[in-house]
């Protein structure tokens, strides 16, 4: 007779329940300087990551491990002290912390009592990208004031020249202040 066909057949195994992770990235606000050389702040931006499939039965190292892993960074360098999370609906819930393995086990509970869950997290940029990083954009790399003059525009010229010979001539001769 041949082999049992019911033998080949895997067992079935139910696939580990997941909820939907959405990660929002808060960029700190922004200083430029304005045409009158004054700097003023600009509102802070957000980016947004995922959604993502995370298994409930993860542990918290884990957790940080593909967050860390999405988002190109290494888990060193995710500033966990401002994560916070949660529910996609309604989108006026509280803003929960989830600094901790305490706060992480606390969300995965509540996580569970639902059938389909969709959360979102909210974190400070990274503290640094990874070098090998293939989106080209960088976090923190950017310089501390950004202009939005325009290059070629007209700006207000200092003159100087009327004291210009009385600074050369204290100058050479040693009583520069």
């Amino acid at each position: 007779m041949g082999a049992d066909p019911l033998a080949a057949v895997p067992a079935f195994t139910s696939p580990i329940p997941t909820f939907e992770l959405l990660l929002t990235i808060m960029h700190p606000p922004k200083r430029v300087r304005t045409a009158n050389r004054k700097t003023k702040t600009i509102k802070a931006t957000s980016e947004n990551k995922g959604p993502f499939d995370i298994p409930v039965n993860a542990v918290w190292a884990t957790f940080l491990g593909t967050i860390a892993e999405k988002l190109a960074v290494q888990p060193p360098d995710l500033v966990i002290t401002s994560f916070e999370w949660h529910w996609l609906k309604p989108a006026s819930s509280p803003w929960l912390p989830v600094q901790d393995e305490s706060g992480f086990a606390s969300m995965l509970k509540k996580i569970r009592a639902k059938s389909e869950a969709y959360i979102i997290i909210r974190m400070h940029v990274p503290l640094q990208r990874r070098a090998a990083g293939s989106s080209g954009n960088t976090w923190g790399g950017e310089d501390e004031f950004e202009s939005d003059v325009e290059e070629n525009s007209v700006a207000k010229k200092v003159r100087i020249t009327h004291h210009l010979p009385n600074i050369c001539t204290d100058f050479l001769a040693g009583k520069a202040r």
